[in-house]
């Protein structure tokens, strides 16, 4: 799989352009990474990922933009 190839570790940050409700963050969640940030167009598509993913939805940041738009803040990918 190629986030066993990526060479993750807790300490990676990783953001999810588009996420919707895909289950990258379930993957990411289970290989212990501590800093996610899940990006999305829509406020409504991540929600389904969030319910999925129950209490561990708060250990994701979750946002809402258009990546050529949005402007992150110093540190905001972080968790």
């Amino acid at each position: 799989m190629l986030l066993d190839q990526a060479g993750l570790k807790a300490e990676s940050r990783v953001i999810d352009v588009g996420s919707g409700a895909s289950t990258l963050v379930d993957d990411l969640l289970e290989r212990g990474l501590n800093s996610i940030t899940m990006l999305d167009l829509s406020a409504a598509s991540p929600d389904v990922a969030k319910k999925r993913l129950a209490e561990r939805a708060e250990r994701v940041q979750w946002m809402t933009g258009d990546i050529t738009r949005i402007e992150f803040a110093p540190g905001a990918c972080t968790h």
